[in-house]
C-alpha cells in the first residue's frame, strides 16, 4: 500500500495535536513509506526523525527589527537606483530592436558605464556597502550575456 506524502502531511496539518517529532518510516515492502508523529512500529525501518514543534510566533521586538531591516534595504535599493539613474520616478521606456542577446549586451555595457560614472562622480560618498551593491547590480545586469 503506497501513501502519498502530500496526503500524510495534509492529515497531519489538519490535526490539532502538535507533535514533538516526526518520523519517516518504511514498512517491510519498499513502497510502504509513512510520515507519522509516533515512533516507527516494529518491523519497519526509521529513515529520519525531525523536530515537529512549530516555530514560536515573533515578538513585537523581532517584528519591529524585521520591518526596520526591510525599510533599510528598500532605502538602500532606492539610493542605488537613484545613483545608477534607473529610478522608476525618472524612467523612460525605450524599446530595443534586434536580438535579445544584443539587448542584454547593451544593458550590461550601460550598467558598466553608469557604475564607472557613479564611482568617478561620488567616490567620496560611496561606502563599502554601496560599492558592493553597485557591483552586484552590474553583475545582475551582465548575467547571461
Amino acid at each position: 500500500m503506497r501513501i502519498s506524502y502530500g496526503f500524510v502531511l495534509l492529515l497531519m496539518a489538519g490535526s490539532n495535536v502538535h507533535a514533538a517529532a516526526l518520523y519517516k518510516c518504511t514498512g517491510p515492502k519498499k513502497n510502504a513509506v509513512s510520515i507519522q508523529s509516533a515512533p516507527c512500529p516494529a518491523g519497519s525501518r526509521q529513515i529520519w526523525v525531525r523536530d515537529g514543534t512549530p516555530e514560536p510566533p515573533l515578538t513585537d521586538r523581532q517584528m519591529a527589527a524585521q520591518n526596520a531591516k526591510r525599510q533599510h534595504d528598500a532605502e538602500a535599493a532606492r539610493t542605488l537606483s537613484d545613483m545608477a539613474g534607473t529610478s522608476q520616478r525618472n524612467t523612460v521606456v525605450v524599446y530595443q530592436t534586434g536580438s535579445s542577446n544584443d539587448y542584454r549586451k547593451q544593458r550590461c555595457d550601460s550598467a558598466k558605464r553608469q557604475a564607472k560614472q557613479i564611482r568617478d562622480r561620488d567616490w567620496r560618498r560611496l561606502t563599502v556597502d554601496r560599492l558592493r551593491q553597485l557591483d552586484a547590480w552590474v553583475e545582475a545586469e551582465c548575467k547571461n550575456t
